[in-house]
């Protein structure tokens, strides 16, 4: 029996249970998520679905074994979490994303992600790029907010596994007596490059939205009992030893913003599917995004605080 599951279509019978991944389109990164899942299920660093079998050719898909446990997508699945359990998850995430931007390259053959690697300004050029192809630059706010990161884009650090799309949807886990992360889901974005992009982005879903009406992201921190996202980015900098300082992640919000603008958009498809964002449609999403992205960049990220 196959019924739509996210991304893919699920797969039950004989009582096993798999999920298939097709390709979309060209450039839906079909290809990078099966060889950075492919390369972590071999390393046993960060936990992800095994995967059963593949076809790189025209047809493009690949089969994984579904993992079971919860994913928590909206508002309403993030207020089913025993609230006991949601300090944990929290840390959980975000040592999650420690591992993720741990794993060896050489050891696992992503080192051929490196010739991939954008810099900053070229990964911002393509959002900008994205963003103008549905016909959202237009907005002074929105250029302003373009051309003030473009002269602000910070030194080059570590490169690293950069997952891409880092926040709680693509994560599984087992919500039990022990909070545990059972797999990291949707590789597709995968790339190497810095780090602190994959904070920016987990921001935007933790916090960023707080107060965003919208059917698809639930806000951690509209509910009681979740850490702060300022508690996350403490957490992250003890366990992964990158310093990082308030006016430095500035810029890695800022940008956040507009990349999860970008993705809502449709990635640079020609007709914004507001679906996505549920009946307030796109505008009603992309307006605050825009907002906020360019507080972000001034340092006023007031939206990280955890409703306690």
């Amino acid at each position: 029996m196959d019924s739509r599951l996210g991304r893919g279509y699920s797969v039950d019978g004989g009582g096993q249970h798999w999920v298939l991944h097709r390709a979309v389109d060209d450039h839906d990164g079909i290809e990078t998520e099966l060889a950075v899942q492919a390369a972590l299920g071999g390393a046993a660093v960060v936990p992800v679905p095994e995967i059963v079998q593949r076809n790189t050719g025209p047809s493009r898909y690949y089969l994984a074994r579904r993992v079971a446990g919860t994913v928590l997508r909206t508002d309403i699945e993030l207020d089913t979490v025993p609230e006991h359990l949601r300090n944990a998850l929290g840390y959980q995430f975000v040592d999650s994303l420690v591992s993720v931007h741990g794993v060896d390259l050489d050891a696992t053959g992503l080192d051929r992600l490196c010739a991939d690697e954008a810099s900053l300004d070229v990964h911002l050029a393509q959002v900008h790029k994205n963003l103008e192809r549905a016909g959202i630059t237009a907005r002074p706010d929105l250029q302003e907010l373009f051309d003030s990161l473009a002269a602000t884009i910070p030194r080059p650090g570590r490169s690293v596994l950069r997952h891409g799309d880092y926040q709680l949807r693509n994560i599984v886990w087992q919500l039990s007596d022990v909070v545990r992360v059972s797999a990291v889901l949707d590789w597709r974005h995968a790339t190497v490059g810095d780090p602190l992009v994959d904070l920016g982005i987990a921001q935007v879903f933790w916090s960023g939205l707080h107060g965003v009406r919208n059917q698809l992201f639930g806000c951690p921190s509209a509910h009681r009992g979740y850490p702060s996202f300022e508690q996350l980015v403490e957490r992250y900098s003890e366990r992964s030893g990158l310093r990082i300082g308030s006016t430095e992640m500035s810029w890695y919000y800022a940008f956040g913003f507009l990349v999860v603008a970008a993705r809502i958009c449709g990635s640079g498809r020609t007709s914004p599917p507001s679906g996505r964002v549920g009946r307030m449609g796109v505008e009603a999403v992309i307006t605050p995004l825009v907002t906020r992205g360019i507080a972000a960049l001034e340092g006023n990220i007031l939206s990280t605080a955890s409703c306690r």
